[in-house]
């Protein structure tokens, strides 16, 4: 059948229209997969998107895009998301950003770029959104190089910063020149020497929370200087308040929070020494490293050492013994079981004294007179001298009153 050639304008027309329907149902499916938490979240995470949706409702101010395949080459904020304050795109592709990706996005105050492919950004990438006040640039492998006059991110309204795990080596100085309202900054997990730099730090008047890996006591001492603002640096196991440590000068006062076992800058390495003992069945050679463990001080300043035996080469058992050692005064230790012993001897002591003053003030069967009475001598005893002799009669009708005696009538 021959199609009359007026007629084939009009069924290309049709078939354009046609996949034009069809490509915007498959769009219009693909946005109805997020999941509308409320009428102001939506939740677009683990769906594969690689670029943003266009019909994002107006109403939505935070939105989730995180575990996609993201890239910010392919993605465009100009036709939607200007009224989104809270965007998270953790866990995509992004190897870079710069300025024009986010700088339509005038109301974002967070945004999450987490776990991506990140190692460099231009300074002024986040210098239009006025309002961000939260970065979260955690796990990329960032690569700070020596900082321009305005450092390595300039946004005066930003207040926490997180560069966790971002394989830092150190941070140049003026690396934070640009964001001098800082207030929260973790570093945790990087790679930074224990003798570090910190006088990048100086510029962070506002910084009220740091949280570092352990660094040397003077690269602390140096830090607390720096920052004005802060008192309490959290570093791995511990935690260390500025404020005492820079008006008492005493590292271990200052020490707060403490989780042991941590090892602290200032604890000297473990003191090995070997002593051999010999007996009459076999010799053993028992090694025994002391540790010095960090205490609390209570009224004095008598630090414990804790000692631990270990490795016993001839039975191969591994053997622990703990014992306390002051360094002015000898401490013996006494037994739960001796002490319940000597209070139980206490206890019988009492009873038996309770048991025999009873005995003593109330006549029990006798005994009383046996024990309690001590026996007298007789010797000494005085005559009674009105004695009457047992062969002597006294009559019955005499009655002797005041020396007179009256004789009754017969």
């Amino acid at each position: 059948m021959i199609v009359p050639e007026r007629f084939r304008y009009v069924i290309i027309v049709a078939l354009i229209n046609t996949f034009q329907v069809i490509c915007h149902v498959t769009k219009t499916e693909t946005v109805l997969h997020c999941r509308q938490l409320s009428t102001t979240i939506l939740d677009c995470s683990s769906l594969s998107f690689t670029s943003i949706p266009n019909d994002i409702p107006n109403t939505v101010v935070a939105l989730n895009m995180s575990f996609n395949q993201l890239t910010l080459s392919d993605t465009t904020f100009e036709q939607c998301c200007h009224q989104i304050q809270e965007l998270d795109l953790s866990n995509n592709k992004i190897s870079s950003v710069n300025r024009k990706d986010f700088e339509t996005l005038t109301n974002l105050t967070t945004l999450i770029l987490r776990n991506n492919s990140i190692s460099h950004f231009e300074p002024e990438t986040f210098k239009s959104n006025m309002k961000l006040e939260r970065l979260d640039l955690s796990q990329n492998p960032l690569q700070l190089q020596q900082s321009t006059s305005d450092g390595f991110l300039i946004n005066s309204r930003l207040e926490e910063l997180n560069l966790d795990y971002c394989n830092l080596n150190e941070i140049p100085e003026g690396s934070f020149r640009g964001i001098t309202q800082l207030k929260n900054l973790s570093l945790r997990g990087n790679q930074f020497d224990e003798h570090m730099d910190v006088s990048a730090f100086e510029n962070l008047k506002s910084l009220t929370k740091l949280e570092i890996k352990n660094i040397s006591q003077v690269a602390i001492k140096n830090l607390c200087e720096n920052l004005v603002s802060i008192d309490s640096i959290y570093f791995e196991g511990f935690n260390l308040s500025c404020f005492i440590f820079l008006n008492e000068d005493n590292f271990e006062d200052a020490v707060v929070g403490l989780d042991l076992p941590v090892e602290l800058p200032i604890l000297p390495p473990p003191i090995k020494f070997i002593t051999t003992t010999t007996t009459t069945l076999s010799t053993s050679t028992v090694t025994t490293t002391v540790y010095e463990l960090l205490t609390e001080k209570l009224n004095s300043s008598t630090l414990s050492e804790k000692i631990e035996t270990i490795d016993y080469s001839n039975s191969q058992n591994n053997v622990t013994n703990s014992a306390n050692i002051t360094n002015q005064t000898s401490v013996v230790d006494i037994d739960n079981e001796t002490i319940k012993y000597i209070l139980m001897g206490i206890l019988g002591v009492t009873l038996i004294g309770i048991l025999i003053g009873f005995i003593c003030r109330a006549d029990v069967c006798g005994i009383k007179t046996k024990l309690c009475r001590s026996k007298k001598s007789t010797n000494n005893r005085r005559s009674p001298t009105d004695t009457v002799s047992p062969f002597e009669e006294i009559p019955l009708n005499t009655i002797s009153t005041n020396g007179k005696a009256i004789e009754g009538q017969g």
